[in-house]
């Protein structure tokens, strides 16, 4: 990794460490009025459900505003982790089946092949490495895995990939948790 990307890197789990921060700062009482009000409704499979819908939205969503909310209502932080990447890491299955449902429909191959005449095999040869990339960076992981079936890439690859998502969410997170912990002293 270029030093120019590992700056980025830090940077943006600096910006999140003081984006918990902030908000156990200024916003403490409602993020802790919110997250309660969340838990209690939807409870546990609330956040698993809700880190699912962002992880495989083709829209670009994330979930660390679920992770905020629910340290604000008191959920452990191994807890969180947990239900966080369980549901990002089942994601990458969903995505990839989605993708391959999309792509076996003829009018999107056939743009594809007008469009991207390259793009179905240079995809398929790469899908896995963007897998890993969309699991452990913040940019679209599930444009990643539909791109990875629509592409045919191997689908256990792929699931092997969405595990990576278990270190994001533990890095992405603990930061959030660590700003959360620093705000609230």
């Amino acid at each position: 990794m270029k030093k120019q990307h590992l700056l980025k890197v830090l940077v943006g789990l600096l910006l999140l460490n003081l984006a918990g921060a902030c908000c156990a700062w200024l916003f403490r009482e409602e993020v802790e009025y919110i997250g309660t009000l969340f838990i209690e409704r939807y409870g546990l499979w609330g956040i698993a459900l809700g880190t699912l819908i962002c992880d495989t939205s083709p829209l670009p969503l994330t979930n660390e505003p679920l992770a905020l909310i629910s340290l604000g209502a008191g959920i452990p932080f191994w807890t969180l982790i947990a239900t966080m990447s369980c549901a990002s890491h089942s994601a990458a299955p969903i995505g990839y089946t989605c993708g391959y449902v999309l792509g076996r429909q003829p009018w999107i191959t056939n743009w594809l092949q007008k469009k991207y005449p390259e793009a179905m095999d240079n995809g398929k040869k790469y899908a896995t490495r963007a897998v890993v990339l969309g699991a452990l960076l913040p940019i679209p992981y599930a444009l990643t895995t539909w791109s990875a079936g629509m592409m045919k890439a191997n689908f256990w690859h792929i699931c092997w990939a969405g595990s990576l998502r278990w270190i994001k969410n533990l890095i992405a997170v603990g930061a959030l948790a660590g700003g959360w912990m620093m705000g609230q002293s």
